[in-house]
């Protein structure tokens, strides 16, 4: 991307992103849930590319899971499944009961048909495919 003018690469886990903003993110590693730290950092109409992973011993470090594009569109973000990914874990940015949580979800033997994510406090219903307290796919 460098002879791109309009493009700036950035390493790191991006969770200490502080006030900036931008149009789009891409997470190059498993994860088990969005950091509010990257949906936080979104312009409206920014997109962010998630691979979101669950874990198995017999897998080691690769995760398994839908790679989700999520389009900021205040409140909520607009969601689609691009593919199912096989990625290397990302370090320090995956929690235990959420890998539980995605692993069983993804074992219900559909991948998400999910339109949206949402991050306002609410009771778990049908149309979540896999909720949480600080945000919920659903369709």
């Amino acid at each position: 991307l460098a002879t791109l003018p309009q493009a700036e690469v950035r390493h790191g886990d991006g969770t200490s992103i502080g006030d900036e903003r931008f149009d789009a993110i891409l997470v190059n590693a498993g994860v088990t849930h969005p950091q509010a730290a990257w949906l936080d950092a979104l312009n409206p109409g920014g997109r962010l590319i998630l691979p979101l992973t669950a874990t198995m011993p017999a897998m080691g470090t690769i995760g398994k899971g839908p790679l989700l594009w999520l389009t900021r569109r205040d409140p909520d973000f607009a969601a689609r499944l691009v593919t199912v990914v096989a990625i290397y874990s990302a370090i320090g940015l995956r929690d235990a009961t959420m890998n539980e949580r995605l692993g069983k979800a993804l074992m219900r033997g559909q991948y998400p048909a999910c339109t949206r994510l949402r991050r306002d406090q609410h009771d778990e219903s049908p149309a979540c495919w896999l909720h949480a307290t600080d945000f919920c796919l659903s369709a």
